[in-house]
């Protein structure tokens, strides 16, 4: 089997127009069924009414309560503004179609001699772990897209919109502003975009709103983003009266999200026993991030444009999943593309076992914990996924290590490419 797949008999045999079919129904038919769900009922497993509910008290001048910059009320207003379950399907289209362009032509640029085989394949590898985040309406799904598009045009060079992306992945939540962070690192031509690009993004605001109410919001947003290792520890616990009185303060919108599951590297440590919260985890996280930072500069300083992309690809999303204290399930929706890029590499590099284990590996975590939801319970699948979701990761992130090693220890170059 494996020598057909590298000789282009039987699954290379099928004709292009089948792949290019199968490659895009992979995406169409899943969003069909979730627009039918969405307009029947909007509100079921649902986080849209939240955001909707933001959009309300900008209008009203009344304080927001997510944890994104304000700057996403704005993004998310024109949806607000079609009504539900419009603007809710809406949403998830334009999610969807962010991820599946972008993994399309992060294929085609890097690969040159992938066609619509690599994107239907990876597709159906990967598109299973994106379903959960888009289907709930979730902002990870835009940051997830808006990064696929950040490397795209990286790869291209197009410098100027490798930063318009950033700026969107920040909008969509703040975690963006990390792999906007390693951007700034690996890439001397992001040097002064990144800051200009940061610069007018925060003055945007001030464009739709009072400037004291503007700036107030925005200091509110940094003062949120601060309790993110508090919740951190509610979350460890289980309770929000563990908490001091001044903290236990938070709006209802951020307990819910403390005692939701955790599947960043802690949900596997406290799996395993081992308490990560507090100032030890901070810590942890912030040296995680410094250390990334200073690997892929020493790395990629010394390699083409072309591969420090892959270097900050894999780098960001990695530490995104693993070290971001609210990483949640449907927050793995941000490693899929990573995941497919990273099949798709070996399979072109005749390491077909290995990407078939890859990908086998991205299709049980949605597989798995469906599966134990369903005969056993959620409490187990969260559990379990909280577990197994990070390891995982961890195990992409020691494949992915181990290549950049043998390709840089041996001075030779990753096979990527513009493609036409």
């Amino acid at each position: 089997m494996e020598n057909s797949l590298r000789e282009g008999r039987f699954v290379f045999s099928i004709p292009q127009l089948a792949w290019k079919m199968a490659g895009w129904l992979a995406w169409v038919l899943p969003l069909l069924v979730i627009s039918f769900i969405v307009i029947h009922n909007p509100a079921r497993g649902s986080v849209t009414p939240v955001y909707h509910d933001e959009v309300d008290l900008w209008f009203h001048r009344q304080p927001l309560q997510l944890f994104y910059f304000p700057q996403f009320v704005l993004l998310f207003a024109p949806f607000h503004l079609l009504l539900s379950p419009l603007g809710d399907v809406a949403w998830r289209w334009m999610a969807t179609a962010g991820l599946g362009f972008g993994l399309y032509y992060l294929l085609r640029n890097s690969f040159p001699n992938s066609n619509w085989r690599a994107f239907a394949l990876v597709s159906l590898a990967s598109m299973p772990l994106m379903l959960g985040s888009i289907r709930n309406g979730q902002a990870n799904a835009q940051l997830a897209a808006a990064l696929v598009l950040a490397a795209v045009c990286m790869l291209r060079q197009r410098w100027w919109w490798g930063t318009l992306f950033l700026m969107i992945a920040i909008i969509t939540k703040p975690l963006g502003l990390a792999a906007a962070g390693l951007a700034f690192v690996v890439f001397p031509q992001m040097r002064w975009r990144l800051p200009a690009g940061i610069f007018l993004l925060f003055a945007l605001p001030f464009l739709f709103g009072p400037p004291s109410y503007v700036a107030g919001q925005l200091a509110a947003s940094v003062q949120r983003l601060q309790q993110c290792e508090v919740l951190s520890e509610w979350r460890c616990v289980g309770q929000a009266h563990s908490l001091p009185d001044q903290e236990a303060a938070l709006s209802a919108v951020a307990e819910g999200a403390a005692l939701s599951p955790k599947s960043d590297i802690s949900g596997l440590l406290i799996q395993l026993g081992i308490p990560f919260a507090g100032f030890p985890a901070t810590l942890t996280r912030i040296a995680a991030g410094l250390m990334v930072a200073l690997v892929c500069w020493l790395i990629a300083a010394s390699r083409d444009k072309l591969q420090s992309v892959s270097i900050w690809f894999t780098a960001s999303t990695m530490w995104l999943m693993l070290f971001n204290p609210m990483t949640e399930t449907n927050s793995y929706v941000i490693l899929a593309p990573l995941f497919g890029w990273w099949i798709w590499y070996f399979v072109e590099n005749k390491k077909v076992r290995l990407a078939c284990g890859l990908a086998i590996l991205c299709l049980s975590m949605p597989v798995l914990r469906n599966v134990i939801e369903t005969f056993v319970g959620s409490q187990y699948a969260n559990a379990f996924a909280d577990a197994f979701f990070p390891a995982v990761t961890i195990i992409l992130t020691v494949v992915a290590s181990r290549e950049f090693y043998v390709q840089f220890s041996n001075k030779v170059e990753i096979k990527l490419g513009i493609g036409i």
